[in-house]
């Protein structure tokens, strides 16, 4: 195996990899176990075979092993559905949900794509929480349709403990779905995959091999299994394809057979590809003079997909800033109301996604959409309410009577954060807030409520488009007695009220502040139901004369 060390040394050169690790059998009988260059590249540490290596989806392998332990202790079955194990599965689509099997999921066979960025970046998230947000995450395909690889599958399978049989093994080395075969290279083809191998033939030998890459690491382990041989290769880097270029090295000393070239075949390729990649950004077509139609801070807020999660949109020093989970993420406008999402998590390889604000009619920003499954459209992620439409303080201020002529409608606040709506005798409708203090009517988004204040915080009217305008019922009582004198729009013996705070000192003034203060823990309920108008904490009465 001299050869081979001197092979790695010039790769690592040629690839300008860090470091490297092999480790080989032949007959069950360890061959060689080595490392190459650096683990550190500032304390100049070396790559010895102790190092460890993030080796990412070679683990899939391990991971159907541990399933087949439970097959073979008879606490699990290959075929039968998924939710006689795990009830609390839901895919997207319900007729999969109940068909779904393990062979399924470990086959990269259901429907699923791989919607990765739902749970990269999101070390925190535990894996009952990513199996609660697999029914949010659209299918591109029919169950057994076709060949998808998606890593969420693995993390929903991965249970139980580490123990191969040889039931397993065979079966985890048989075609369970056919793959349009690749012969890119037709000395190494793949023509199906197994249930953690790509199956295919390596110089007319049966192959089983996966690659793994994450977090800047790079593995590639292949098995001949007729012959008894595998290798695995570790790089610590993810720009470059030194892990399969050095496995197929190995493989060839193994067999006895002269060295075909893959550095030649690998190397071009790939140099054009990420040469490819960077030179196509700069010919998107972006419209010239199409400038940003609003202020930044008009885009500002929280976005939410429920299968992704909460991406944020922050304004930073006159830009976009994004935040989705740990990713480390930037925008740059590019037209329109059209952003470059760029992902920047492996150095010279960064991802970019078109991200587009929507708006509604009334020109208000209501959700944004970015394709991070290439398989499927533009995901769409829901603008959070603003925070005072769920804050209990303020919309307990919007709870009262409100009347039009002869016609009455009631909105009061159920639980802690929840408007609703209701005419006399009819059940009450549930208000979703959008933007402001903008409500959609609940399954009916075609129907608006918007409360309007004035300037001390106190509603003065109740917008419902396009059914009408209401007004309080307490207030417009208020303003119509002649005699009443209380100063309207600065409502000063409110003060307590509309601060938030009940039970506050008052200011009352020889112009404000004739009526006489309520204070109590919460606000005064009023006849004809609810909580008080803008918490209207005095009740109005004449003027001293």
């Amino acid at each position: 195996m001299e050869s081979i060390e001197r092979f790695v040394a010039g790769q690592l050169t040629a690839w300008e990899v860090p470091g490297c690790a092999i480790a080989c059998v032949r007959d069950g009988d360890v061959v060689l176990a080595a490392g190459w260059g650096r683990r550190d590249t500032q304390t100049g540490d070396p790559v010895t075979e102790n190092t460890l290596f993030a080796i990412g989806s070679v683990t899939k392998a391990f991971t159907v092993a541990t399933v087949g332990a439970l097959v073979d202790d008879g606490l699990l079955d290959w075929e039968r559905p998924l939710r006689d194990y795990v009830p609390e599965v839901r895919l997207n689509d319900p007729v999969v949900t109940e068909r779904l099997s393990m062979v399924d999921l470990l086959s990269h066979r259901s429907g699923l794509p791989r919607h990765d960025l739902a749970w990269v970046g999101h070390p925190d998230r535990s894996r009952a929480d990513l199996v609660r947000r697999l029914r949010f995450l659209p299918l591109s395909k029919d169950l057994r349709q076709a060949f998808q690889y998606c890593n969420l599958g693995y993390g929903l399978a991965g249970h139980g403990k580490s123990v191969m049989s040889v039931g397993t093994l065979t079966r985890q080395h048989a075609a369970h779905i056919v793959l349009p075969e690749d012969r890119t290279f037709p000395l190494s083809t793949r023509h199906a995959y197994g249930l953690g191998w790509m199956i295919g033939q390596y110089r007319g030998r049966r192959l089983a091999e996966h690659g793994g890459g994450i977090d800047g690491f790079q593995t590639e382990c292949m098995l001949l299994p007729d012959d008894g041989i595998g290798v695995a290769v570790m790089t610590n880097t993810s720009s470059s394809a030194m892990a399969p270029v050095v496995a197929y090295r190995v493989l060839d000393e193994l067999l006895g057979l002269e060295p075909f070239d893959w550095f030649t075949e690998f190397k071009g390729r790939f140099d054009a590809l990420m040469a490819g990649s960077r030179e196509v950004r700069g010919a998107r077509r972006v419209v010239a003079g199409a400038a940003l139609p609003r202020p930044l801070e008009a885009y500002a807020g929280q976005y939410d997909h429920p299968g992704y999660g909460t991406l944020t949109i922050t304004v930073d020093g006159g830009t976009l800033r994004p935040h989705l989970g740990t990713m480390d993420l930037s925008l740059a406008h590019r037209h329109y109301e059209t952003f470059d999402l760029e992902w920047h998590e492996l150095g010279d390889e960064s991802h970019l996604f078109p991200l587009m604000f929507l708006s509604d009619p009334d020109g208000d920003i209501t959700a944004l959409t970015v394709p991070f499954e290439p398989s499927l459209g533009p995901l769409r992620f829901g603008r959070l309410p603003d925070a005072p439409a769920r804050d209990p303080e303020v919309l307990g201020r919007l709870c009262g009577t409100y009347v039009m002529g002869p016609i009455e409608v009631v909105v009061a606040l159920q639980g802690d954060d929840v408007l609703t709506v209701a005419a006399p005798g009819a059940p009450p409708l549930e208000l979703q807030p959008t933007r402001g203090l903008r409500f959609e009517i609940k399954d009916q988004p075609g129907i608006t409520a918007e409360f309007e204040l004035d300037q001390a915080g106190a509603v003065v009217r109740l917008v419902a488009q396009p059914l009408g305008i209401f007004h309080p019922k307490a207030l417009r009582r208020l303003l119509a007695h002649p005699a009443s004198r209380l100063c309207v729009g600065s409502y000063a013996c409110q003060a307590a009220g509309i601060s938030g705070r009940h039970g506050a000192p008052l200011d009352h003034t020889p112009d404000h502040g004739r009526g006489r203060p309520i204070r109590t823990a919460r606000p005064p309920r009023w006849p004809g139901g609810g909580c008080c108008w803008g918490r209207l904490t005095c009740l109005a009465r004449p003027a001293p004369r």
